[in-house]
């Protein structure tokens, strides 16, 4: 953020200008403070996040709003915890059968379950996925080496 001259620069002249030059002081500490701690720590509002390895992975279920409609009308924290979750992205069965293969990999699954669980959100692909989706995901369906890509934008 810039220096912001008005508040920093400007002559007190009395003791109304005093306060009110605290005032707007502290209120661009905090916009300091705040743009500080966005940059180098991860809200996360839901408590199921973890920090993930690319910048635009770091983000919660309750900062998208097409996720958080899916939980307005139940009373939950977090995605995760939404009934629709395990039979849309989580079940073995309903994901095998909606790449017609019976004996699919890990590795396809938890592919295909990302792709549902952003087909279920959005109705198309291209969005990040919060990070508690992610690593529920990953737990349900865990890569043998551990190794796991982060989001790729779709090729124009």
């Amino acid at each position: 953020l810039k220096s912001d001259s008005r508040i920093w620069d400007r002559p007190i002249k009395n003791s109304s200008n005093l306060v009110r030059y605290s005032i707007e002081a502290t209120q661009y500490s905090q916009c300091h403070v705040y743009y500080f701690v966005y940059l180098f720590f991860y809200r996360c509002t839901c408590g199921n996040c973890a920090r993930m390895a690319l910048k635009r992975e770091n983000i919660c279920c309750r900062e998208i709003p097409q996720v958080f409609h899916k939980q307005v009308s139940y009373t939950i924290s977090c995605m995760t915890d939404h009934p629709g979750l395990e039979p849309v992205c989580l079940n073995i069965y309903s994901l095998q059968n909606a790449m017609n293969v019976y004996r699919a990999d890990h590795g396809r699954c938890r592919h295909l379950s990302y792709r549902w669980f952003v087909n279920w959100c959005w109705g198309f692909l291209g969005h990040v996925i919060p990070s508690c989706v992610v690593l529920r995901i990953r737990r349900e369906f865990p890569d043998a080496a551990g190794q796991y890509v982060g989001f790729r934008p779709p090729l124009d």
